[in-house]
């Protein structure tokens, strides 16, 4: 299967939230606060030390971690980030000493994340929706951010949402797709971020289905 995504689109709905790019400053946050290793938020979430755009070297191996980086880090900075591999929270915080001679241009960063991340959660999209392909580009990014940001599973009352997308997408219904993403809001009273997140990606579904720009278009095979 092929996707065929909008690099605006991703900007838009993943780079805005991970690394704060804007059509005005572009990648210019990144090069200010995000080239350094980061462990966000240790005391309400469970993330790992985090790096390039949002890598999280607590949800991999040491195995993975080596294999997405060493062709474009050098050495002693690919051995420093194995050994943050696996760890979260305050674990990982503890690590970041370690990683200190760690840094990550924007073009690496982009390199890993269009090589690596996004085929991944590509992939992970297609596998719960599977007529994912038949959606406009600027919808099956927003659909990959989704699945990028909260996960592939679709079990469980917080999953309510998730679930209900793939009659949504089998459909391509662009309202209600909108809707159930915005009805997801309700499960962060408390997280403005996520809200705004959520709104965002909800608002690029309600765009009209105009031809994407070829420059524009990302093909990945999933």
């Amino acid at each position: 299967m092929e996707l065929q995504l909008s690099k605006d689109a991703i900007n838009k709905s993943i780079m805005a939230f991970e690394i704060s790019w804007s059509p005005e400053s572009g990648f210019a946050v990144y090069n200010k606060k995000y080239r350094k290793p980061v462990v966000p938020d240790p005391e309400r979430t469970s993330s790992g030390v985090t790096i390039g755009i949002g890598y999280d070297c607590g949800q991999y191996t040491a195995n993975k971690i080596k294999l997405d980086w060493q062709s474009v880090l050098p050495l002693n900075m690919v051995n420093a980030l194995v050994k943050s591999a696996g760890l979260k929270k305050q674990q990982a915080v503890n690590c970041l000493p370690l990683l200190s001679d760690v840094d990550v241009p924007i073009e690496t960063a982009l390199q890993v994340f269009y090589n690596t991340t996004i085929f991944e959660f590509g992939k992970k999209a297609s596998r719960i929706y599977p007529d994912l392909f038949k959606l406009h580009p600027v919808e099956q990014s927003v659909i990959v951010s989704l699945v990028y940001n909260r996960g592939a599973d679709l079990e469980g009352e917080r999953r309510r949402e998730m679930k209900q997308l793939i009659v949504a997408i089998k459909n391509d219904n662009d309202k209600e797709i909108a809707d159930l993403i915005r009805s997801m809001c309700r499960l962060w009273p408390d997280t403005a971020g996520l809200r705004r997140r959520r709104q965002a990606e909800a608002a690029l579904i309600e765009l009209a289905d105009t031809p994407v720009a070829e420059a524009d278009v990302l093909k990945i095979i999933v």
